[in-house]
């Protein structure tokens, strides 16, 4: 898991120093299971799909089978049916 914060360039004096949060992989989805409950319209379906089944199509070594493919489609076609 990777947690980054990361100071932004300035690029001119006047300009007050600001800073970036980056969260990856599934520290991502610990975040998004602590505010599922908060988010409203699309975004509640889309991330309660995202928890229940992004693990289960996802490998970790990253080698997908014929079967893994299918149903990784099958999941993302379903992540973007849901439409705003």
């Amino acid at each position: 898991m990777q947690e980054k914060l990361q100071a932004k360039k300035t690029y001119k004096q006047n300009h007050t120093l600001s800073f970036t949060y980056t969260i990856s992989n599934r520290q991502a989805l610990d975040l998004l299971s602590q505010i599922t409950l908060y988010l409203k319209t699309y975004k509640h379906g889309r991330s309660e799909l995202a928890l229940k089944n992004y693990i289960r199509v996802t490998p970790r070594n990253g080698k997908y089978n014929d079967t893994l493919i299918k149903q990784r489609e099958e999941f993302i076609y379903k992540f973007f049916e849901i439409s705003p």
